[in-house]
């Protein structure tokens, strides 16, 4: 479960549709970037899967949607 006291913050910046930085105040935290927009069978399909899993995550308390 998360903790809800938790500060760590993430920023990630996008610049013509491209994540151009990842910025964390914790080196302990990680970024997962999920692009959904490919014209690439296969990725979006192993896209669709990691963002389902991610989804999963937020239902059980694992990670916290914020946008």
């Amino acid at each position: 479960m998360i903790e809800k006291e938790r500060t760590n913050r993430v920023v990630i910046v996008v610049e013509a549709g491209t994540v151009s930085g990842v910025f964390a105040s914790c080196a302990k935290d990680s970024v997962e970037v999920i692009d959904m927009d490919t014209d690439d069978l296969e990725t979006a399909e192993q896209s669709k899967r990691r963002l389902e899993k991610v989804k999963a995550d937020c239902e059980v308390g694992k990670l916290i949607k914020y946008l």
